[in-house]
């Protein structure tokens, strides 16, 4: 894949929750071994490497993740040169905002997977009032396949309504519920 054939709408985890019948869930994760995991093995087995660093992104001001990262990876070796340089997220921002070209990423603090799951409840309340949009693949993946990301919750559809009619009633910043060891 390159920058214009990359798929930009979900279609690789469509593809996946297609091919395994069913959606991941807090307890079979499969999205994060198979998007990312399997998929870099995958990459850096075809360019015939047989001993890897795994380099992962968390930055400094995200200890309970780099704590959780560095206790749930035993398979690989897996180093976090963000975290140890001490850098935080006002030197990503500086650094991106210093180069002479703009990603155009959005500075929205939802991650790289947006509607992702394992996101406590009042994150992706609060994603579904800022932007609704960013969930839509979640609601229609749940619509389609007749099924929940998560029983103990309401539908993406069900949360998109009740924050369209009612509102937020508390922006919390609680801990997520579930451990991620997948960096979104």
């Amino acid at each position: 894949v390159d920058f214009d054939t990359a798929s930009r709408n979900g279609e690789p985890f469509t593809e996946l929750v297609k091919a395994r019948k069913m959606l991941p869930n807090p307890i079979m994760r499969f999205c994060t071994s198979e998007l990312k995991i399997r998929t870099t093995m995958r990459f850096v087995q075809s360019l015939g490497w047989d001993e890897y660093d795994n380099a992962v992104g968390l930055r400094a001001d995200e200890p309970r993740r780099v704590a959780k990262m560095k206790g749930d990876c035993k398979a690989e070796t897996v180093i976090l040169p963000m975290a140890r340089a001490g850098h935080t997220l006002a030197d990503v921002l500086a650094f991106w905002k210093s180069q002479p070209f703009d990603l155009g990423l959005p500075d929205n603090g939802y991650g790289n997977c947006g509607g992702c799951f394992l996101k406590a409840r009042h994150k992706i309340e609060r994603i579904a009032d800022e932007n609704p949009d960013m969930l839509a693949w979640w609601a229609e993946t749940e619509q389609r396949t007749g099924s929940k990301f998560r029983i103990d919750r309401p539908s993406y559809t069900n949360i998109l309504v009740q924050v369209r009619v009612q509102g937020t009633l508390f922006r919390g910043e609680e801990d997520d519920s579930i451990p991620c060891m997948c960096t979104d």
